[in-house]
């Protein structure tokens, strides 16, 4: 967790600022797309953006395991039991045949990429393409 927390504050700390003088106050949503959690409460948020339409919302790609090296062979039982978690206390459904392919690798970094790549090509986007 702890280094979680410092990649996070590093993220921050070198991410351009010029939001930081907006008109609007500002909820920053620091999370990884490959995260169990932001997707479980991806609803939640979505329905916090709705009801406050007077903040801005930013999204912070964290690095939940950047580079990781770890496949569905090593991790399948540990993301299962913790996905049945994520569903039951969230209510979002989790498509378990992801884990049946042994060879896939479990890194975040790609995911990250991805989505910054669609907020360069279509920035209107970004707050959706992140939630998927």
């Amino acid at each position: 967790m702890k280094y979680i927390l410092n990649l996070s504050l590093s993220i921050l700390l070198y991410m351009p600022c010029s939001w930081l003088n907006a008109q609007n106050p500002t909820i920053i949503n620091i999370g990884d797309h490959m995260c169990s959690w932001c997707y479980g409460f991806a609803t939640e948020i979505s329905e916090l953006k709705e009801a406050l339409p007077e903040y801005d919302f930013k999204m912070v790609l964290g690095g939940l395991r950047p580079g990781g090296t770890e496949t569905n062979e090593d991790l399948a039982d540990f993301l299962a039991h913790h996905w049945k978690d994520v569903e039951k206390r969230t209510g979002q459904p989790v498509n378990y045949d992801v884990l049946k392919d042994s060879t896939r690798v479990y890194d975040t970094e790609p995911a990250c990429r991805a989505v910054v790549v669609v907020r360069s090509m279509k920035p209107m986007s970004n707050w959706q393409q992140a939630l998927i």
